[in-house]
């Protein structure tokens, strides 16, 4: 084993992943390195799919077989050492969360330190007093119920009773009771053998303090034996099971049981809530989806659910009862009678069953795909009543730490981060609970400076946007606590201030004294300046980029903050956006000016982006076109003057998020050339001579792909305990296509040379529409020309990849619309900032509007018009 102190520095040598040219290059340890460059220089080659995927490998290849056997191993890295290698984190630049349970604790690293403080402390409470319960034993609990609820005096006689086998079990086959219990007449009587439950003894109430003594002299349990209460109560009942707990101040009791650590977590089946198992939400039918166009009428299809061939044949009966019921179907469904038409639709009536039998049809069809997919997109996630989306198990929603804290297990969960922070600061807390409690109190104060102050603690953590989720994962990262790891984190500024980079930088110096070495992959030039070691990566992008322009000590390490301030643009036509409320957050009046770029800047707690893409976006595209971009429940009615929209014509976002890629999704097919390429070589002499069509040339069509390996160009061998192997098609040597397609020329470049090379050799030989022209200019304008058409998505940088998708949405033809952009400076370097904003603020001479949300100090000294969002 390598021990890292011998060593200064991570050793990379011969590095060649993606674009890189057998890269060389020292990182200091115990320093944070700062990598930047233009974007597609190679800058997340090295530090993601080199130094971190190949520590991740070396990692997991350590670990048994039996437990290498759950993970998906990465495949090598294309280099040729690297040493030592340290335990590595690492934090992308996305939300990959597709399930359904995580929430913000969990993504924060909270939940685990939570459920093994109310484990090891908590104590059950009452609900109403949130006071301690205390113990009561059963036979106590037996006195007070007789007392209280039966109202018994101390003459009063009990019979207590087995079953006929455990009598015969505990005193011999021979023995005989006194007394039986008859169930037709709910009394005792003289015994009868057939009768199932038989006397063992009695006593008065008066002498029922001697009954557990009785019980142990008779070798009984107490959940063995039955009690009758001669002439007061009818019937057999238990004795009390166990120890109760009891509340000092009223009836409220709860039998005492224990707990085991699982069932304070939602991951587990003990844990969860018996209602959601676990996910804090339930899936019900939403009338506004199944109303999906209310400003339709009932002709013209406002039922989304009857226009499925599934209930189609429904939509004449419902018909003909609406006509009796003198319900018109040509008015907008929002103008109908509301009551009279869901009662309608809800429960049916005639010969129309009613939407409820719609839905019990697709419930008992749920074993299909198909219906799954229908059925959800008419369903909406509603909070679980009984957990109220903490997703944990009612019988753990009354543990309290402490009597003169008025919150319990569940009420912690429903808490914002700094209602959690300001609970668990409380000086109540003494000892060792208050020792326990202190990583608490850490991760969610590094929550509170990275702006995560108003999200609840039970939020899905889908839900939240891949700021916040990046910003989450930076809190757990920051908490960490211990040494000799290395730390790689792509753009931790993404969405940040800058008073907040300052705080992240803060907290990243606290990480590197414990002994950690931080690498950040970064464009602000503000954590740029303040980074202990510098690497330039270049000099261009894609084949002008791969190596290492300069590394440097950063011996100043001086970064002032600049202050911005807002600017004003004073001009008559102006849109107006009232001021509104939703939930407990009190949005104030925005307003922009039409035929401008405004930039909209604020710390990242400010809900810029909900209320941008959720709410102004939906209500503006409301008013213009008659349709909420999404959903019609995140439109604001009557907070827009509609005059001022007058000659806008559309509304559209364009965000930064990537989301999921294929392994198929290329460079060419997401902007559309590749259609052309493959016109291009269909069009060919020879293409016609062996009628080639557009088909033939794409990987992804049984046309013309590689039948062995299925257009993927390599083959997989899976290899259990192993690492998978990864080999080259022996039949298309890679190429994808069939052989004989793959080879066809123009007499300069064969078909998958014209795939593979830079796209400016290839495109200016095509002979492009007006559309393709403009998508053309735009590809050179953005610096894009030098990646391949079939170049994975998957393969690029953050920033290659924001440009590519923003530039097959601003594809389409845009005029007179309110466009909406999302952190355009995300993984760009300088220059590629102002060039992308230069780009971006052009389309207003369109008679378009632009909005962009960002932080970049380039951006925001560069705009016309700025609004300090808060």
């Amino acid at each position: 084993m390598v021990k890292t102190s011998q060593f200064k520095s991570i050793q990379i040598r011969g590095a060649r992943t993606h674009n890189l040219n057998g890269v060389d290059v020292e990182i200091p340890l115990n320093k944070i390195t700062c990598i930047f460059g233009p974007s597609g220089s190679g800058k997340s080659s090295l530090a993601f799919h080199t130094l971190l995927a190949e520590s991740k490998r070396r990692y997991l290849n350590s670990l048994p077989n039996d437990v290498k056997f759950f993970w998906n191993m990465p495949t090598s890295a294309d280099v040729d050492s690297i040493t030592p290698v340290l335990p590595v984190w690492g934090l992308a630049q996305s939300n990959p969360i597709l399930g359904s349970r995580p929430n913000l604790a969990d993504t924060i690293g909270l939940s685990e330190h939570i459920q093994r403080l109310f484990y090891d402390f908590g104590k059950e409470s009452c609900p109403e007093h949130k006071s301690f319960l205390k113990e009561v034993d059963w036979n106590e609990l037996l006195i007070n119920r007789l007392k209280s609820e039966i109202h018994i005096d101390n003459n009063s006689v009990l019979h207590f009773l087995v079953d006929r086998g455990t009598y015969e079990e505990k005193f011999g086959l021979d023995a005989q009771p006194v007394r039986s219990f008859d169930f037709e007449t709910s009394q005792m009587r003289s015994y009868e053998v057939d009768d199932l439950y038989w006397e063992v003894f009695r006593v008065k109430f008066k002498s029922l303090n001697k009954l557990p003594q009785k019980l142990k002299e008779m070798g009984l349990n107490a959940d063995e034996v039955f009690y009758h209460i001669a002439d007061l109560e009818e019937g057999l009942f238990p004795l009390p099971k166990d120890v109760a707990l009891a509340c000092d101040f009223c009836d409220y009791q709860i039998q005492k049981k224990t707990l085991s650590p699982t069932e304070l977590s939602p991951y587990s089946a003990a844990g969860a809530c018996n209602v959601c198992n676990g996910h804090g939400m339930n899936l019900e039918y939403d009338r506004e989806k199944v109303v999906k166009y209310p400003y339709l009428s009932i002709e013209e299809g406002a039922i989304s659910i009857l226009e499925s061939s599934h209930f189609r044949y429904l939509y004449p009966y419902l018909k003909e009862e609406l006509k009796i019921e003198k319900i018109s179907l040509s008015l907008p469904f929002n103008e109908l009678p509301q009551k009279k038409i869901w009662k309608i639709l809800d429960k049916g009536k005639g010969n129309f069953p009613g939407l409820q039998a719609c839905y019990d049809y697709l419930e008992s069809k749920r074993y299909k795909r198909t219906v799954r997919i229908f059925s959800r997109r008419l369903k909406t996630e509603t909070l679980c009543d009984t957990c109220h989306g903490t997703r944990i198990n009612k019988k753990v929603h009354g543990l309290i730490l402490d009597e003169k804290l008025n919150k319990n297990f569940k009420e912690i969960w429903l808490l914002s981060s700094q209602e959690a922070y300001d609970f668990f600061s409380n000086s109540h807390f003494k000892g060792e609970l208050k020792k326990r409690i202190k990583p608490i109190i850490n991760l969610l104060k590094t929550a509170i400076s990275l702006g995560l102050v108003e999200i609840p603690l039970w939020k899905k953590a889908k839900f939240i946007s891949s700021s916040e989720y990046q910003r989450a994962l930076l809190t757990k990262i920051l908490s960490y606590e211990g040494s000799g790891s290395l730390f790689i984190l792509d753009e931790p500024s993404y969405d940040l201030s800058l008073n907040e980079q300052e705080k992240v930088f803060d907290s990243l110096l606290k990480v590197k004294e414990q002994g950690n070495t931080i690498i950040i992959v970064e464009h602000s030039e503000y954590l740029r300046k303040r980074s202990d070691f510098l690497i330039e990566m270049g000099p261009g992008a894609g084949p002008l980029g791969g190596s290492v322009v300069s590394t440097r000590l950063n011996r100043s390490k001086k970064a002032l903050i600049q202050k911005i301030n807002a600017k004003t643009l004073k001009t008559k036509k102006v849109v107006k956006i009232n001021s509104f409320s939703f939930q407990e957050k009190n949005f104030s009046e925005f307003s922009f000016p039409l035929n401008k770029t405004t930039v909209v800047y604020g710390s990242s707690g400010s809900y810029k982006n909900c209320y941008f893409y959720k709410f102004l976006a939906n209500t503006l595209s409301y008013y213009v076109s008659g349709e909420p971009l999404d959903d019609m429940i995140d439109v604001r009615e009557g907070v827009v003057d509609e005059s001022s929209l007058e000659g806008v014509e559309n509304v559209l976002i364009f965000d930064s998020h990537i989301g999921k890629v294929s392994s198929r999704s290329t460079v060419g097919t997401t902007i559309g050339l590749s259609p052309e390429l493959r016109k291009y070589f269909a069009s060919l002499p020879v293409s016609k001579e062996l009628a080639l069509e557009k088909g033939h040339f794409s990987p992804n069509s049984e046309l013309g792909r590689c039948p062995t390996c299925e257009g993927k160009g390599i083959k997989e061998v899976e290899m259990s305990f192993l690492e998978d192997i990864v080999l080259t098609c022996d039949d298309c040597g890679g190429r994808k296509l069939k052989p004989f397609i793959a080879s066809i020329t123009d007499g300069d470049l064969t078909v998958y040379e014209a795939f593979n090379k830079p796209m400016s050799e290839v495109v200016p030989r095509l002979n492009l529409t007006p559309k393709f022209k403009k998508i053309w200019s735009m590809v050179e304008l953005l610096n894009l020309s030098y990646l391949s058409m079939d170049r994975p998505l998957s393969t690029l940088s953050g920033g290659e990849r924001l440009r590519v998708k923003l530039l097959a949405q601003l594809s389409k033809k845009l005029e007179n619309s309110i466009l909406i952009f999302d952190n355009i400076s995300s993984g760009l370097s300088s220059t590629e900032v102002e060039k992308i904003y230069d780009f971006i603020d052009s389309l207003k001479h369109e008679g378009n509007t632009v909005l962009i949300i960002d932080q970049n100090p380039r951006v925001l000294l560069r705009a016309e018009n700025t609004h300090f969002f808060t």
